[in-house]
């Protein structure tokens, strides 16, 4: 029962916080480790409980299992994570005002032969999205995972306009490369939106509002004379957002394809509040509020195919090609204060700073293929899949969704 209960303690102590009697902070944090240090801590608090020394005789031994078990657990963060923040709010908000105008595309021209007119469209579309940057430049990359989903619906109000509304809901979660940082969030995305179209041509618009919430974590490493110890900052960034687009397209119909080559720009405004970080004693940071702008330009060509299957279902695969400029600033920045530490002097300054984040993608190229079924008058299904990528970036994007017209 004594080896079973020390092995517990030694498992919680290599993975958890834990408090130590040299900070008066709630604990430390060690990354998971391998069995193989397990089992040595294990052995370690076992002895300890048996002989009655107790957790504190052993730590000095702990902790070198720690260090030398091969495990990168020392690298210190910066607040990277954070200055990574409105790119992958950026990068959101374009998926779903995507996913905004395909559906106008879809409920404005998508029929076999003229300009179909429906007086009311809803759909429901799920996107799954996996980012991957490279380290560059000194500035370490990032992978980003992100789940959501967007409602809408249409309505068209005259022969050749329509009028809708979007909610978009995401939930981003993000890893920096140093391997010792996350952020965790989620997004609300409201939107207005609309389309003219004549003569196969079509000029569709948006302006938006979007409230975000990241949960950040940044590891920081504090000297007590004895070992180095790293600690988790944790800190909440809300965020508000603005964003408009504006997309011009032309249908071009030979037999039963379309080529419909368009321009799409993108506007994206963020305005992130200011917050302190906790659980790092002095050595917690206030983040300054900052604003950021981003400006996307996209060129793409798609190509369709309509063909019917007994008689009333349309199937419509696509191929898509793209080009995206980002004309953004080249790089995002986290600024504010914080206390540090001068081993020299023996003595804490209240010092600014000022870290460069993620880095724009200034190019990058865009290919998918979906497919689209109108199965009856009323009733549509759709699917798609993207690839982009650039020289150090690259991302895969799935989306599947259904529609009602009426």
């Amino acid at each position: 029962m004594r080896k079973k209960n020390a092995t517990t303690i030694g498992s919680m102590l290599y993975r958890r916080p834990f408090p130590f009697p040299e900070t008066d902070d709630s604990g430390t944090w060690f990354r998971k480790g391998n069995r193989r240090v397990n089992r040595r801590i294990d052995r370690a608090v076992s002895i300890a409980d048996s002989t009655g020394f107790g957790i504190k005789a052993v730590l000095p031994v702990l902790l070198l299992f720690v260090v030398f078990s091969g495990d990168p657990l020392w690298g210190q963060m910066t607040s990277m994570i954070d200055a990574t923040l409105p790119a992958t709010t950026r990068r959101n908000i374009l998926l779903n005002n995507t996913a905004i105008f395909k559906r106008l595309e879809e409920f404005t021209f998508h029929n076999p032969g003229t300009p179909e007119r429906r007086s009311y469209n809803v759909w429901n579309e799920v996107n799954g999205d996996v980012a991957d940057m490279s380290d560059r430049d000194g500035i370490h990359g990032y992978s980003a995972t992100t789940l959501g989903s967007s409602f809408g619906g249409e309505m068209q109000v005259l022969t050749d306009f329509v009028l809708g509304a979007n909610m978009g809901l995401f939930q981003p979660d993000l890893t920096l490369n140093d391997g010792f940082s996350r952020a965790k969030g989620s997004l609300m995305m409201l939107s207005v939106h609309s389309a003219w179209f004549a003569d196969y041509w079509s000029v569709k618009s948006m302006i938006g509002y979007g409230y975000g919430d990241y949960n950040a974590e940044r590891l920081d490493t504090a000297d007590t004379g004895h070992w180095a110890i790293n600690y988790i900052g944790l800190g909440n960034r809300r965020q508000d957002s603005l964003f408009a687009a504006l997309e011009i397209a032309k249908r071009v119909r030979f037999g039963d394809f379309w080529i419909i080559p368009s321009y799409t720009f993108n506007y994206v405004h963020t305005r992130d509040k200011s917050y302190r970080e906790r659980g790092l004693g002095n050595d917690n940071r206030t983040f300054a509020k900052r604003n950021n702008d981003g400006f996307l330009h996209t060129f793409a060509l798609e190509l369709e195919y309509d063909f019917y299957f007994r008689g009333e279902c349309l199937i419509t695969p696509a191929l898509r090609c793209a080009w995206v400029h980002d004309s953004s600033e080249g790089a995002i920045r986290s600024q504010g204060t914080g206390w540090e530490y001068d081993p020299a002097s023996g003595e804490w300054a209240y010092e600014e700073f000022s870290v460069i984040g993620a880095l724009t993608v200034p190019d990058l190229m865009q290919l998918g293929a979906g497919i689209t079924v109108n199965v009856g008058p009323k009733y549509l299904l759709f699917c798609r899949y993207d690839a982009e990528w650039a020289g150090d970036f690259s991302a895969h994007h799935f989306s599947a969704g259904y529609g009602l017209f009426w």
